[in-house]
């Protein structure tokens, strides 16, 4: 009995081993498939979030390219239009109307600068500590440089902001800027406006609105440069993401 007991303990222990073993394996296993499960759909998150960011993105671009070619040039040239009037270069023109179209041209992007960037997936990123599944840490600095840069180019033009707009809405109906006509002016006082845009208050106002145009083209440019290297960025992560 007791050669059947000593033969019978190493068996129990190797099956004792064996069990352990399988349990241990198995556990491993569960932890390896459910955190394979937890990285894909982690994956899938980023994904979901670098396409709706692309997709902001895009916009963003669309809009101040729009922006810039259209409203930035066009209040450029009433400026440059303006200018040599006012600063007495060159006579008023016999054409009035358009003259004073210009000047309320020169207005655009003045009054309420349009905080144009959509933030509302990086804010949702931020908010809900979900930044760090963006597994690159270059396009994660790069998110966040994206749009820590358009607050401070933001800023810088709200700062330049002049008080031409306020002027000039006080002595032309701005509402009809495009479709000026001498009528228009009877609640306005045409000779009033004359003598207004002719002052040496309103050239003042028209080489800081000037000024101001000009650093906001310069800031479009720039941001129109470093969005599209910003979007490259994405577009690769995406198409990585997508293939794996």
């Amino acid at each position: 009995m007791r050669i059947d007991r000593k033969i019978a303990n190493p068996v129990r222990w190797h099956w004792l081993i064996g069990e352990t073993l399988v349990v241990v394996i198995g556990v491993l296993v569960a932890l390896g498939i459910e955190q394979a499960w937890s990285d894909r759909q982690d994956r899938e998150l980023e994904l979901a979030y670098l396409k709706r960011i692309h997709a902001a993105v895009l916009r963003d671009i669309d809009f101040v390219d729009d922006f810039s070619r259209r409203s930035t040039t066009l209040k450029m040239d009433a400026l440059d239009a303006v200018g040599p009037v006012v600063r007495g270069f060159e006579p008023l023109p016999k054409d009035v109307e358009t003259f004073l179209s210009n000047v309320s041209l020169g207005a655009i992007g003045g009054v309420s600068p349009t905080y144009f960037v959509r933030r509302s997936t990086f804010e949702d990123l931020i908010s809900t500590g979900n930044l760090r599944l963006i597994s690159d840490a270059d396009l994660r600095n790069a998110i966040v440089l994206y749009y820590s840069v358009y607050e401070i180019q933001h800023k810088r033009i709200v700062e330049r902001l002049t008080e031409y707009p306020a002027f000039v809405h006080g002595i032309v109906p701005a509402e009809l800027r495009n479709d000026l006509n001498l009528a228009a002016f009877k609640s306005f006082n045409f000779d009033r406006a004359i003598e207004k845009v002719m002052s040496d208050e309103f050239q003042t106002l028209l080489n800081r609105e000037y000024n101001l145009g000009l650093f906001m083209r310069r800031e479009q440019a720039r941001f129109l440069s470093s969005a599209k290297e910003f979007l490259q960025q994405l577009e690769a992560q995406i198409e990585q993401l997508d293939f794996d």
